[in-house]
């Protein structure tokens, strides 16, 4: 134990020589036993100083720094007069570790000292405030080479004395190439005049902030937009000038200019478009209406703006619907859409039809409504009525055709059969009618057609129908009352002859055939029935009417035998095809030929088509006899192929009945066939379907269409327009061609409204992708209409007659039918 009043003795002079320095001083052997230890010692660590005589104490110096005190004591210990400097941390009485700065003497070799001197500081404060920097520069520096912002200093003339290292990854420049440069060197000239006038607005206003946005070039030479804030540090030292902090906000920017664009865009379309816009809000008012609006219903925008919606100018039939579909749009999902027809009142009283797109976009922020998109479509609808009427109705007389006739006849049967009451049919031919065709012309014949028809409506009651059901035959539907009266009415009104002219007076009679429903029959029956009864007035004499008896069944056995007798015409070569060309109106060039199935009948000669075809429908031959003619046709168009230069790109079409789809795979096989027989691809063949053929089963029909088009054969709609309203279901139907009935080509340049018609089957198969086929085209002005209207092809009379192969091949060599 060393003896601490000789201790203190001892140490006297070392402390009276370095105690005034430090804030510890002691006094250690070379053994490493504190001889002396200062009174400063207790304020330091929290310990009396004869606490640290004795053996130096481990547990007082943080672990970590031990190995470094140790390390110094041999150093001082080595060398007499050495001085050596440690620091290290020692623990408190409190225990916190305290941070010391130590000076270790070797004065060992010192008389009155014979030991190591320790001088000690606390430097806690300084170590904590130097670490707190270093922390918080590294964070900055972490900040720096991190951020996606561009720091820079400049000085206040522009020069570059700071570039933060985030250049690299905002401009792709190394921070270096940019100082000792004007920062006007990096800045688009277009901006520098912004640039300068933030400079100018922070000078002389230190500490103060302010903003600008300038394009920047960068390393590979594009302009990149920077949003930039500028303080000017010209006082604070090691600044003095300004400090930039810039973000790149060059997507944002273009973003920002391509939604201005769009928006400008979308306003020059909805403000010039044909299209009316309104957008209805959550409370039911007019948030917006464009100026298409005063266009289509002279409505001004303004007047409507901010009004209730209210269906008072939808037209009073469609109030319930147009409510409906606006109700549900607001319970659909978000961008759901619902589509309306409706009408609107013009401001001129009028009504127009309109289709409404209803897209609900209650929950878009911008927008909260619904956006109503109108499109003014009373053309199209007037068009589609036209065509209705036409599809049902004889555009000659304008009665019910045949197609509205069965469907009015099927209705009558079906009140019949509840009311337990009968339906009387007459079926009416004009008697000798070919002979004012023949004697007076066609034009005559027709103004005949209209009057008969005129005079025996006039006879009828409200509740019958009068139809035209073909050529010169009418039929009428009694409901109730005695068919045998209504027919003695109308012969008695034809007894009178019919003024044509001023001129021209023609005697017109009329056989007619009476059948009436016996409770069971279907409307074909019927009609079927009548007709037979109607033959039988004429053979009995004509003018007159004759009533269905099963006696006229010999009418029926007829037709079986003439059934029979063609079932046989094909094995007996009977069958001929005749073939009428379809010619490319824009050059005259043949492009087709439709087959045309004929019967020569031993004996007779050439039997009309119509007195065999409907006997071959029912009897269903008439799937044998036209795939004949599809094998046929493919064999004559191979033959032109090696006669005639040229006629590689022709199409041979044929007829395919109703009941022919039935049997899709029959049908399909029976085509592919003849083409493979011939050495042809289906491609060269086409198959016309007419419009009424698609009423017994459409979608039969559709997937037999798809069948034949899929293996390459084009498909036509033949006589367009009068036999189906198909307009719903066109869009969907696997064709090529619209073939334009002779009816609407027939009244071209005698009918103001018959161009404007042709003009719109046209369009409609134009913008359906379709090609357009005029059949029975007479004369050169029909032509030149169907030409100017942009039809296709014609085929007629005027151009080429339907003719035998032979024929045919002379006709092919010699080049355009028109010019």
């Amino acid at each position: 134990m060393v003896d601490t009043n000789d201790a203190r003795a001892r140490a006297t002079a070392p402390e009276a020589l370095g105690g005034h320095r430090f804030e510890l001083v002691a006094l250690v052997d070379v053994t490493g036993m504190p001889m002396y230890v200062s009174r400063s010692s207790q304020p330091l660590l929290g310990r009396d100083s004869t606490d640290l005589f004795g053996a130096l104490h481990p547990e007082l110096v943080h672990p970590e720094d031990w190995a470094g005190i140790v390390g110094a004591w041999s150093r001082a210990r080595a060398t007499p007069g050495a001085s050596v400097e440690v620091a290290c941390r020692m623990l408190h009485a409190d225990g916190s570790w305290r941070w010391f700065e130590a000076t270790l003497t070797n004065l060992i070799d010192v008389p009155g000292f014979d030991g190591i001197l320790v001088n000690a500081r606390d430097v806690t404060d300084r170590v904590v405030a130097e670490q707190a920097l270093r922390t918080s520069e590294s964070r900055f520096r972490a900040l720096l080479q991190n951020s996606f912002d561009l720091v820079v200093a400049y000085t206040l003339d522009g020069y570059l004395t700071y570039v933060s290292p985030s250049v690299r990854r905002v401009l792709g420049f190394e921070p270096e190439a940019g100082l000792g440069r004007s920062i006007f060197d990096f800045i688009h000239a277009d901006d520098h005049e912004e640039a300068h006038a933030l400079a100018q607005r922070l000078r002389g206003a230190p500490g103060t902030l302010d903003s600008g946005e300038f394009r920047v070039v960068d390393a590979g030479g594009s302009w990149r937009v920077l949003e930039a804030i500028c303080s000017d540090l010209s006082e604070v030292p090691g600044i003095e000038g300004f400090v930039l902090n810039a973000r790149d906000v060059t997507d944002r920017v273009e973003a920002e200019h391509a939604l201005r664009a769009s928006e400008e865009r979308f306003r020059a379309l909805v403000q010039h478009s044909a299209d009316a816009i309104w957008v209805i809000d959550e409370g039911g008012r007019y948030s917006y209406c464009s100026p298409a609006l005063r266009e289509m219903l002279g409505v001004d925008p303004s007047e409507v703006v901010g009004r209730e919606v209210s269906v008072r100018t939808v037209h009073p039939e469609d109030r319930d619907r147009t409510r409906d579909v606006l109700d549900r749009c607001r319970h659909e999902p978000v961008g759901s859409t619902l589509t309306s027809e409706h009408r609107l009142r013009h401001r001129d009283g009028t009504w127009r039809w309109v289709e409404a797109r209803i897209t609900n976009m209650l929950g878009v922020p911008g927008v909260e409504g619904l956006v109503v998109n109108v499109r003014d479509v009373t053309d199209r609808k007037r068009a589609e009525d036209q065509l209705r009427h036409r599809a049902l109705h004889d555009d000659l007389t304008g009665l019910p055709n045949r197609v509205l006739l069965v469907d009015r006849l099927s209705v009558a049967l079906e009140r019949a059969r509840r009311s337990g009451t009968r339906v009387g049919v007459l079926f009416l031919d004009l008697d000798h009618f070919k002979l004012v065709n023949d004697g007076l012309g066609h034009d005559a014949g027709d103004r005949l057609l209209v009057a008969v028809a005129r005079r025996v409506a006039g006879t009828l009651r409200a509740g019958d129908t009068l139809a035209r059901f073909g050529g010169d035959e009418l039929v009428i539907v009694c409901e109730g009352g005695d068919p045998a009266t209504v027919a003695d009415r109308v012969l008695r009104a034809l007894r009178a002859p019919f003024r044509l002219d001023e001129t021209t007076e023609v005697p017109i009679s009329a056989s007619v055939g009476i059948v009436v429903d016996d409770g069971t029959a279907g409307p074909h029956d019927l009609l079927r029935d009548a007709d037979v009864a109607m033959y039988e007035a004429k053979r009995s004499g004509r003018g007159r009417a004759a009533t269905f008896e099963s006696r006229l069944g010999t009418t029926a056995r007829r037709r079986l035998g003439t059934a029979s007798a063609l079932s046989r015409a094909l094995d007996r070569g009977e069958l001929r095809v005749h073939y009428q060309p379809a010619i490319r109106i824009a050059d005259g060039e043949v492009v087709g030929v439709e087959a045309l199935v004929r019967w020569e009948v031993p004996g007779y000669g050439l039997a009309d088509p119509d007195d065999f075809i409907g006997i071959a429908e029912e009897t269903g031959l008439v799937a044998a006899i036209g795939e004949w003619v599809a094998a046929e046709s493919a064999r004559q168009l191979a033959r032109w192929d090696r006669a005639v230069p040229g006629a590689a790109g022709l199409i041979a079409w044929h007829n395919v009945s109703a009941v022919q789809l039935d049997h899709p795979d029959r049908l399909v096989a029976g085509v592919r066939d003849a083409a493979a027989a011939a050495g042809l691809t289906p491609d060269r063949l086409g198959v016309e379907i007419t419009e009424s053929s698609l009423v017994r089963d459409p979608e039969q029909a559709v997937a037999a269409l798809q069948a034949l088009r899929e293996v390459g054969v084009h498909v036509a709609i033949d006589d367009f327009g009068v036999g189906y309203s198909s307009l719903a279901h066109l869009r969907r139907l696997p064709v090529d061609v619209l073939k334009i009935d002779r009816s609407f080509v027939a009244d071209l340049g005698r009918d103001a409204d018959a161009a404007a018609l042709v003009s719109s089957i046209v369009g409609l198969a134009h913008n359906l992708g379709l090609a357009a086929v005029a059949e029975g085209v007479e004369t050169a002005e029909q032509l030149a209409l169907l030409r100017r209207a942009g039809c296709e092809q014609a085929q007629g009379y005027y151009l080429l007659p339907p003719t035998e192969a032979d024929e045919l091949t002379r006709v092919l060599a010699t080049g355009p039918r028109c010019a």
